[in-house]
């Protein structure tokens, strides 16, 4: 649990993590239930936990230092020590906490929150549960699972394999059951000893309670399975056997009509890093993706467990699959989980401490973390969905999963975590995306990007097509650069024919030629991009639609923008001001962002990215120029002169003082004469500048005029 700073009290040890429930324990008398965090040099990533023969390595060297550390510190106590991360569990009263926070094998006491590590608890949080009621359960069909096998005869799985469809894959080798490296039938799929991971994993998709061990129900509980192994005793795969295997799931749903009902696949691997989609990187398996997605079978693959917080894994990073990150049961992103932003969706992986449990080696059940649980939990509701709207696309499944999730922000990202009643409920009654109309349209950040999805967008009525005949389902962005510039957007990650256009006019009924426009970067890439060079603050709307009917899905538009140096970055280009009468000030507001140094221009100090203003004095006398306001470290000098070659300093200056680092000069001034005025970073610094001059004080009496004036756009 986080700590809350506001309540903890100034006695307790920063170990002590603590949260409002915590400080009232602490503050009585009862022993309290916590986790002690021991400190260890031993480091283990996601990976390791979740493959068996690294896995046991590390619980042994986590046990050897847990034995240690709970014998010195709480000797003869009942405690609980975990096997995973180098944590036990005890009670102890609030004196003995304090003390024990005094120790430097301690690393950190928090309250044990104390809950079930269990399948029952994933359930509810993405809705699954509610679901089952309605009837939702997978019935009929069955769901491809493509990992390291299955103990088929485990009772959580109850034989409900699909034995002739069963495959095993695996090039270069005799590891198959039948002593090859390829095997399709009765008994190819079973697990080598020791290998887990794929009875995990179906056991979250289709897993169903036959006695009072284990979990209740996986997601999809009355769906049946197919296992196909990539792996046999091995940790580790080539994608020649991936690809294998993809194509054995089209074989099996293009023979007899799709006999075996598959309504989706699952592969819970994962390999290598990319920060955006890969389609170019793995064509082949590009490619059998998209058919099978043509074919209606959505495709769900983990995100990875490296912690990446912009980067994901391969194959989960080609566009067409349906790639999932990880969430603990509190519902926030696990601390293992890879993201980027061509991610489709959030589910229940588990958090190291509170995992998932399902069915493993030897009619066991137990405890894993991973993205690979949470795609199996995605895989599952592609089942349910498919019973209850037998008729759904890939594509509108997928909508209604993300257009109904809950929202989970990263430091990078933010994406949907999977509600599967709030996706039910949405396909009983389905509508366009927010953003479906042109006057609806949403704002594009600046070298950034966005995701949405056009299923069930429409074509309004007078709406042009855009770059094909037959384009439509179109949803609409906008993006405005202050500076102008050059800009490129695209839709790399989008999982279908898109097509994009860019245009200048601000009204549908008034939409001509685009400024932009396209159809497919090319090669493999069904997605497409555009580069203009875009007007200072001018607003361009863009339109994202399906290159030909039925082509939806997610969205990933991005955007790259260049923008320009300020118009009064060069001396011959300065802006004039006007000159404010006697006694009267003119202040405005403007930016030295990207600004240069001209060749050949006056430098005074340590200035550069340098912007130039010129205003002709009104009458003599003493004269002010000033930079108070502007948010960075300003430098100011004032010339006279009429080229960048003739100028004379009148006066400079760097800081106002020793703590205000925004400029002042003060200069008399000559009536009827024109000033240059050069307002610089130093070091470079950039930022929003406020420059204000102000002219002689009037004679006594007379009347003061204050003149603001606008940046100019």
């Amino acid at each position: 649990m986080p700590a809350f700073a506001a309540d903890k009290p100034g006695t307790l040890p920063d170990k002590i993590v603590v949260n409002k429930n915590f400080v009232e324990l602490l503050n009585g008398t009862e022993a309290v239930p916590v986790v002690v965090t021991i400190n260890t040099l031993r480091r283990a990533s996601a990976r390791d936990l979740l493959e068996p023969a690294s896995r046991a390595a590390v619980k042994a060297g986590i046990a050897a230092d847990l034995d240690a550390a709970v014998a010195g510190l709480v000797p003869g106590r009942n405690v609980l020590k975990l096997t995973t991360s180098p944590r036990f569990a005890t009670r102890l009263t609030p004196a003995e906490i304090k003390a024990l926070a005094a120790s430097p094998t301690v690393a950190s006491i928090e309250y044990d929150i104390q809950v079930e590590k269990h399948l029952d608890q994933a359930i509810p949080i993405v809705q699954a549960n509610t679901v089952h009621s309605a009837g939702g359960n997978g019935r009929g069909l069955s769901v491809a699972i493509i990992d390291d096998g299955a103990q088929r005869s485990h009772p959580f799985l109850g034989n409900r394999h699909i034995a002739a469809a069963e495959a095993c894959f695996i090039a270069g080798s005799s590891a198959c059951p039948n002593g090859t490296g390829s095997q399709i039938g009765a008994g190819a799929s079973e697990a080598a000893p020791g290998q887990s991971h794929g009875t995990h994993v179906a056991g979250i998709t289709v897993g169903r309670r036959s006695g009072a061990a284990g979990p209740r129900t996986g997601v999809a509980f009355a769906s049946r399975y197919i296992p196909i192994n990539v792996f046999g005793p091995f940790g580790s795969t080539g994608f020649s056997n991936l690809d294998r295997a993809f194509e054995h799931v089209e074989d099996l749903v293009l023979e007899g009509n799709n006999r075996y009902k598959i309504a989706a696949v699952n592969m819970s691997i994962g390999g290598n890093r990319f920060r955006t989609e890969c389609d170019s990187a793995l064509p082949n398996t590009k490619a059998v993706l998209e058919r099978l997605r043509a074919l209606g079978i959505p495709v769900a693959i983990s995100a990875g467990n490296n912690s990446w917080d912009d980067d994901m894994g391969a194959p989960g990073c080609i566009s067409t699959a349906v790639s999932v990150a990880s969430v603990g049961k509190t519902s926030a992103r696990a601390s293992y989980s890879n993201i980027n932003r061509t991610t489709d969706l959030f589910s229940v992986g588990g958090e190291f401490g509170d995992c998932v449990v399902s069915s493993v080696q030897t009619n066991a059940f137990d405890a894993f973390c991973g993205t690979s649980m949470s795609s199996p939990m995605v895989a599952g509701q592609f089942a349910v969905l498919k019973q209850l709207f037998p008729n759904a696309t890939p594509a509108q499944m997928l909508a209604a999963l993300q257009r109904t999730g809950q929202a989970i922000t990263t430091p990078v990202h933010t994406k949907p975590l999977t509600k599967l009643e709030r996706a039910r409920q949405f396909l009983l009654n389905p509508t366009p995306p927010t953003n479906d109309a042109f006057a609806k349209a949403v704002n594009l950040p600046l070298n950034g990007y966005l995701a949405g999805n056009n299923t069930y967008a429409t074509r309004q009525t007078g709406e042009r097509r855009h770059v094909t005949a037959t384009d439509g389902q179109t949803i609409w962005y906008k993006i405005r650069v202050p500076t102008g510039g050059s800009v490129t957007i695209d839709t790399l990650g989008s999982d279908f024919d898109t097509v994009l256009a860019v245009y200048s006019e601000t009204s549908l009924a008034a939409l001509s030629t685009p400024v932009a426009a396209n159809n497919d970067v090319g090669g493999a890439q069904k997605a497409s991009t555009v580069s203009f060079n875009a007007d200072r603050n001018r607003l361009y709307y863009v339109a994202v639609g399906g290159a030909a009917p039925g082509e939806e899905g997610h969205v990933v538009i991005s955007t790259a923008v260049q923008p320009l140096p300020p118009t009064n970055d060069a001396f011959a280009s300065s802006r004039a001001v006007s000159s404010p009468p006697v006694g009267g000030a003119v202040a405005l507001r403007s930016s030295n962002l990207l600004a240069t140094t001209e060749a050949g221009e006056p430098i005074q100090g340590f200035e550069s990215a340098t912007v130039w203003y010129r205003f002709r004095t009104s009458a003599a006398g003493r004269w002010i120029v000033e930079t108070a306001q502007s948010d960075f470290d300003t430098t100011l000098a004032v010339y006279d002169g009429t080229t960048l070659q003739n100028l004379n300093l009148v006066l400079y200056n760097d800081d106002r003082s020793a703590t205000d680092r925004t400029s002042r000069v003060v200069f008399t001034g000559v009536a009827n004469k024109v000033y240059f005025v050069q307002v610089g970073g130093y070091n470079n610094a950039q930022g929003n500048i406020r420059l204000r001059i102000a002219a002689p004080r009037p004679a006594p009496g007379a009347a003061v005029e204050e003149v603001s004036l606008i940046e100019m756009k």
